[in-house]
């Protein structure tokens, strides 16, 4: 990406299933059919095909490209590829190419942004043509707390007499294990 180059979730709230969006101003050399974009660098907090199948489009100067994707997570990197198919193509002009990839279950705990997403272009053999190593991946921000009722209320509510509170949660979005807390 010679000019903008972004990473970043649709949603970025902890234990949110989400998009991740790729946007990519310019490749130096034009890619063709077979030939591959490799996403890498995501933690195994990551969980690909949440749901249903992870699928990625992409978008080239406003034009869609037609693609496969596929996705290993056999190791501690996850890592998404996208496969340009038959006939498809992306040039190497001044423009915006834009990944989408979708079913895609983000880290359930506040995270730091992430600097070291590598996105890469190669042909069909995995020879690397085009690649940047410093993406920076948005960070994860806490999700909310009690989709539906909240509340905090003391069992005896007469000025100075001693009393305990009942905390009520409707609903956490993310579990809790058996190690985690709950800080009032």
């Amino acid at each position: 990406g010679q000019t903008t180059k972004s990473i970043v979730h649709t949603t970025n709230k902890a234990g949110s299933v989400t998009s991740l969006v790729t946007t990519i101003r310019q490749f130096f050399n034009p890619l063709t059919a077979t030939d591959k974009i490799v996403i890498s660098g995501f933690s195994s907090d990551y969980v690909f095909n949440q749901g249903s199948t992870t699928v990625c489009t992409v978008q080239s100067d406003s034009s869609n490209v037609a693609v496969s994707t596929s996705t290993d997570t056999s190791g501690s990197n996850r890592i998404l590829t996208v496969t340009l198919d038959s006939g498809s193509n992306i040039g190497n002009g001044d423009v915006d190419t834009v990944i989408t990839c979708n079913n895609i279950l983000i880290p359930r705990k506040v995270t730091s942004s992430v600097n070291n997403i590598a996105v890469k272009s190669t042909d069909t053999n995995g020879i690397t043509r085009d690649e940047d190593t410093s993406f920076s991946l948005d960070a994860i921000v806490s999700n909310e707390l009690g989709q539906t009722t909240k509340s905090i209320v003391h069992t005896t509510n007469k000025a100075g007499s001693v009393t305990s509170l009942v905390t009520t949660i409707r609903q956490f979005f993310n579990p809790l294990t058996a190690t985690d807390k709950i800080v009032i």
